[in-house]
C-alpha cells in the first residue's frame, strides 16, 4: 500500500548521518569557487548525498568516498555503496 511506502522513504531518508573531514575539505573547496552546491542533499529516492552541485539547469552529484567505501585496501567499491551509486543513477536519473 502506498501509506507503507511512504513511511518506509521517510523512515530511508531520516537514517542518521555524519560529516567525513574528506567531505568538508571539499565543500569548502567548491565553496571558494563561487558554484551553488547544497551539502547532504536528499533526493527524491530517499537517497542522502555528500554534494548536489548546480551549474545553471545541471545538476551534478558528488559523493565523497573514502577508504570505508572500498573493500580492503583495493580502489574497488564494496557493494553498498555500487548498489547506492546505481539506484541513484536509475531512480533520481543523475549521473
Amino acid at each position: 500500500p502506498l501509506h507503507v511506502s511512504a513511511h518506509c522513504l521517510k523512515i530511508f531518508s531520516s537514517s542518521r548521518f555524519s560529516y567525513s573531514i574528506l567531505q568538508s575539505d571539499v565543500a569548502r573547496a567548491l565553496h571558494s569557487t563561487g558554484v551553488a552546491f547544497k551539502e547532504d542533499a536528499i533526493l527524491n529516492s530517499g537517497y542522502r548525498i555528500d554534494l548536489l552541485v548546480s551549474i545553471g539547469e545541471k545538476e551534478i552529484v558528488i559523493e565523497v568516498d573514502g577508504p570505508s567505501h572500498s573493500i580492503g585496501r583495493s580502489k574497488k567499491q564494496n557493494g553498498k555503496t555500487m548498489l547506492k551509486h546505481r539506484q541513484i543513477r536509475a531512480l533520481d536519473n543523475l549521473k
